[in-house]
Order: structure tokens, then C-alpha cells, then sequence
């Protein structure tokens, strides 16, 4: 459902814009604010994941607030955390702004008083998504469209002059199937082994990415972060360090694709970290994981920028194994997969997963790449997920798309149109389909499940929902060019438990302007009805300024109200 404020809704934000002229011009009466980043003395970052299955005790990953980073905050909160007791174990700089430590409580304690830090995560324990049995098939089947396949496997590129990096338990630099084409990299394992593959899993990921016999881009440079250990294992914390990595080294010019086959529980600093390696332009292919389940449960696979490659049999039926949904973007070749093992120069395994699924993606992307070395990570999803096969996987699952990859992919990146002047949207990720990305939120606010259905895309931003007296924020500072208008429009689905008669809990959307506080809007529990309302807000008056947006929904003690936003747009005109 999609319209302007009419009715009861109108009339509520009528009197905000009522009120929005009378601060303008009696300053005296605004809400005082020390900056624009709302820095509430009274305010305590919250504690995200701490009670999923796979926490690591005693570890976290501290994410500061953006606009912060800058000033040296990230320095100076990782002294508080080491004066409080605390160890730091990695600092970020290129993916998050923040670090990660090993916290007593009094340290965790210390570090929610400090303004500068946005949220502290538990960090989790993240494993290979891999199973044994089987035999090989997936380049015969990912080179043709029918099932029947001729024993061959077709290329047309070899991803020469593309760098793929295997973020997973290292690499075995001197097998046979690399011939040479392994490079530095990256460990975040303190073992002393380096990059070398000490499990195995790495060493198959990179072999069906690049192996000479065994892989999609016969050519392509492999470079090795080994975030896992010898058991498979690593924390949430090792994988973002990595990625940190990936994003500081990767120059825009140099087409690259980044293959991560491992999974844990949902995070939202590690959502955070692969959205920002992909804006830099590094295209990630991520396994769905083997769980059997909903994949927008955890992450990277809910990430969603990246590719998310769910695993299919022989017979071209989802793997039981395989996770599925909406978070998924493709279907690969995962169970019964030979590729390169450590155990010798020539050496060999079998292995069943999405594991093995995701890397004949991301070397397809290597191909693709090779092809149109300057296309974006988005124009390659969307290559990949738009020219897979269709109407051949049976048993998807719900949600699932209707594809399955095709290799030779050769039409070229189709360029999005060009905006005409005033109406380019100024919101970064307005559609929050980037995870967090360029918002500021109070806590883990945006996601996607289905629990909080997107009206397009799969992610949203959901304030409120507590039924407890609580208050949400999410912000993003914008610059307003200089124009005759601007228009701010949202669509928001408000579900309540309140009645609709009265209002009890409320959604405000204001512009912080050198340390003011002006209402622009208002919703609350009444705008209730269970679908998408576009609201549209005049912001004129902001326009050749920069302001911070801010939307927050403020709860009383009883009865919950959330708000789900999406498909916000700040333009002029």
C-alpha cells in the first residue's frame, strides 16, 4: 500500500510541521542537543548476540559510532577497555571502525557508558560448512542447461588477471592444481603455520575456485586468508580481521572476487564488515550453510550484498543439508565435489556442502570478471543470479530463487540509468539492503526474516517492538544540496498492540541541525494497520544544509508497538 499522509495521519504530522515553523523561528524553544550524534550522557550501547549458542565467553567485538572513528575514538576506547582489564586481540580500520578484545564485565561495563562506542557484540565461534561422501560432477553440470551431462566441461575464460580471495583455513600454496598462482596473504590465526592449510577445507574451496583440473577459472590469482584453524574453526572476530584484510589490500582498479565458506549465528558487525569490502568494490560469494534451515538466520549469508549459493545434488535437487530462503541468490553444484587436498602435492578429497557450492560460484564470477574487469559486485550478482538456470532444482525450499548457476555467463553489465537532475536519491542505502550501512543505530535494528517482511528487497529497519519503556534511534547524516525543495518519504508498517484510539507509543523523525533538534514528523501506534504506508515530509527548509536524519521510536511501560521502516528517499527538486 503506498500513499501521502491522509486522515488522522495527516493531522498528526500537520501539527509536527506546525511545530517545525514555530522552531524555526523561535531557536529558544528546540530541543538542545550536544551534536549532532545525539551524544546522551545517559545513554548505553547495547550488547548484541549475547546469547546465541556459539559465543566465544569473554570476547567481543566493540563497533564505534562512525562519525567518532575519526577523532581517534577507536585509540582511545581500546585504552579504556585495556585499563578496565581488557586485552585487545584485532583492530579494524578498513571494514569497521573498532576492535576486538577479550572483556571482563567491569570492561564491558565502562565501555557502554562511552558515547563513542555505537554497540558491543558478542563474538561467536564460525566453522566450515562442509560434509564428506560422493563423487565429482560440478563443472560437467554448471556448463550446459540440461541435466544430462557430457562428460566435458567448456570455458570460454580462465579468470586471468583476477584475484580470488579464500577466506577460510588457508591454502596449500604448492599443490599441483595452482601451478604457482597462489600469492601472499593474510592469517588471523596465531599458530605460527601462517597461511598454510592445516585442515583442508581451504585448500578444496581453492581448488574449485582455481585448480587447474578442479576449478571454474583455470587462471586466476588465489590469495589465502586464513581466518580458521586447524580443527575448521575460528571466532566472528578472526573473520572480520580477515576481511579488514581483504578491503585495506584490494585496489579499485584490480578485479577481485571474495569466497567465504563458513557461516555462525546472525551478526551485524560482520554483515557490516563484508558490506563495506563490497562497497570497495570486491564482489563476495558467501555459502548458505548447512543447517537445513531459513539462511537469513545467519550470517554472512543473510549479507545482502553478497552472492549467497545454496547447494544442489546430482540430481539436481536442494541438498537436504543446504539452507534456503529469501537470503538465498543461487543454487550450485555442492554435494559430491573432488577438488585439491594437502595432504601431498596431488592429493585429493571428496566433500559435500555449501562450502562446495559457493566457490563454483565465485569462480564463475572470476570468469565473469575477467570479461568486464570494471563491473561492480552488484552488476555481477546480478549477472550470476539473472542468467542461472531456471525451472530445473527441485525441493528449493520456501523462498528460494528458481536458479541455478551458468557458467558461461558473456552478456555484459547493464548500467543503471542515469537520474535526471534533483531526483538521485541522497540517502545511502536507503533501502537498508546493505545492512547497516551508512546508518547509525542504537542496536541491532536492521535485518531481514520472516518476522519483519521487507516491502521490496529482503531487509528493513525495525524501531520499538519492546513493550517495555524504550527508546530506538537510527541515523544517517546527509548534505542537502542547495535547491527550491527536498521531499523525505518512507514507507513505515506500524504494528501495535495498542488500541488504534489513542497514542501511546511514537515514531519521530527529526533533522539535527548544528546541535538542534526539529521534529519533522510524527507517527505512533494509531498509523497501525499490518502494511507499508508511504509518508512523504517536506524538508525545504534544510536544503543547501548538512543535517543529521534521525528517526526514533520512543515506548511506554506496556503493550508494543513496532515500526518497520524501508524504502526511505531524500531528494530535491
Amino acid at each position: 500500500m503506498s500513499s501521502d499522509l491522509t486522515g488522522r495521519a495527516a493531522t498528526v504530522l500537520g501539527a509536527a510541521l506546525a511545530a517545525v515553523a514555530a522552531l524555526a523561528l523561535t531557536p529558544s524553544t528546540a530541543t538542545a542537543a550536544q551534536s549532532d550524534t545525539d551524544r546522551d550522557p545517559l545513554r548505553r550501547a547495547p550488547v548484541i548476540g549475547a546469547d546465541a549458542e556459539s559465543v566465544v565467553p569473554g570476547n567481543y567485538i566493540v563497533v564505534l559510532r562512525p562519525q567518532r572513528a575519526a577523532a581517534g575514538a577507536s585509540s582511545t576506547a581500546a585504552r579504556q577497555a585495556i585499563g578496565a582489564g581488557g586485552r585487545v586481540t584485532h583492530q579494524y580500520g578498513s571494514t569497521l571502525e573498532g576492535f576486538a578484545a577479550h572483556l571482563p564485565a567491569r570492561a564491558v561495563e565502562a565501555l557502554r557508558t562511552n558515547p563513542d562506542v555505537a554497540y558491543i557484540e558478542a563474538d561467536q565461534r564460525v566453522s566450515a560448512s562442509t560434509t564428506q561422501g560422493g563423487a565429482t560432477w560440478g563443472l560437467d553440470r554448471i556448463d550446459q542447461r540440461g541435466r544430462r551431462v557430457d562428460g566435458s566441461y567448456t570455458y570460454d575464460r580462465t579468470g586471468t588477471g583476477v584475484t580470488a580471495y579464500v577466506i577460510d583455513t588457508g591454502v596449500q600454496a604448492g599443490h599441483a592444481q595452482f601451478g604457482g598462482r597462489v600469492l601472499g596473504g593474510f592469517t588471523a590465526v596465531a599458530d605460527g603455520r601462517g597461511t598454510a592449510d592445516c585442515n583442508g577445507h581451504g585448500t578444496h574451496v581453492a581448488g574449485t575456485v582455481g585448480g587447474r583440473t578442479y576449478g571454474v577459472a583455470k587462471r586466476v590469482t588465489i590469495r589465502p586468508v586464513r581466518v580458521l584453524n586447524c580443527q575448521g574453526s575460528g571466532t566472528m572476530s578472526k573473520v572480520i580481521a580477515g576481511i579488514d584484510w581483504v578491503t585495506s589490500h584490494h585496489t579499485g582498479s584490480s578485479p577481485a572476487v571474495a569466497n567465504m565458506s563458513l557461516g555462525a549465528g546472525a551478526s551485524p558487525a560482520l554483515d557490516a564488515a563484508v558490506a563495506r569490502s563490497i562497497a570497495d568494490g570486491v564482489t563476495y560469494v558467501v555459502a548458505a550453510g548447512n543447517d537445513g534451515e531459513d539462511a537469513c538466520g545467519s550470517s554472512p549469508a543473510r549479507a545482502p550484498a553478497a552472492v549467497t549459493v545454496a547447494a544442489t545434488t546430482k540430481q539436481d535437487a536442494r541438498a537436504p543439508y543446504s539452507n534456503f530462503g529469501p537470503c538465498v541468490d543461487l543454487f550450485a553444484p555442492g554435494s559430491g565435489i573432488t577438488s585439491a587436498w594437502p595432504d601431498g602435492t596431488r592429493a585429493t578429497q571428496v566433500l559435500s556442502g555449501t562450502s562446495m557450492a559457493a566457490p563454483h560460484v565465485a569462480g564463475a564470477a572470476a570468469l565473469y570478471l575477467q570479461a568486464f574487469p570494471s563491473a561492480p559486485p552488484a552488476a555481477v550478482g546480478r549477472a550470476l543470479a539473472s542468467t542461472g538456470t531456471a525451472g530445473v532444482v527441485a525441493g528449493r525450499g520456501a523462498g528460494s530463487p528458481d536458479r541455478l548457476l551458468f557458467s558461461r555467463v558473456d552478456s555484459a553489465p547493464v548500467s543503471p540509468p542515469v537520474p535526471p537532475p534533483g531526483t538521485e536519491n541522497l540517502l545511502q542505502n536507503p533501502g537498508f539492503e546493505s545492512g547497516p550501512v551508512g546508518w547509525e543505530a542504537s542496536g541491532d535494528l536492521v535485518g531481514s526474516g520472516p518476522d519483519r517482511p521487507a516491502r521490496t528487497g529482503s531487509w528493513t529497519a525495525r524501531l520499538g517492538g519492546h513493550g517495555v519503556e524504550d527508546t530506538d534511534t537510527l541515523a544517517q547524516v546527509v548534505s542537502i544540496p542547495g535547491a527550491p525543495s527536498a521531499t523525505l518519504s518512507l514507507h513505515v508498517d506500524v504494528r501495535s498492540e495498542e488500541p488504534a484510539d489513542m497514542d501511546f507509543d511514537y515514531l519521530r523523525v527529526e533533522a539535527l541541525v548544528n546541535g538542534r533538534a526539529v521534529n519533522v514528523g510524527l507517527l505512533s501506534n494509531r498509523h497501525q494497520g499490518g502494511s507499508f504506508v508511504r509518508h512523504a515530509l517536506d524538508m525545504s527548509r534544510f536544503t543547501g544544509r548538512t543535517i543529521t536524519l534521525r528517526f526514533t521510536s520512543v515506548e511506554d511501560a506496556s503493550l508494543a508497538t513496532s515500526f518497520v521502516i524501508d524504502d526511505t528517499e531524500l531528494v530535491t527538486g
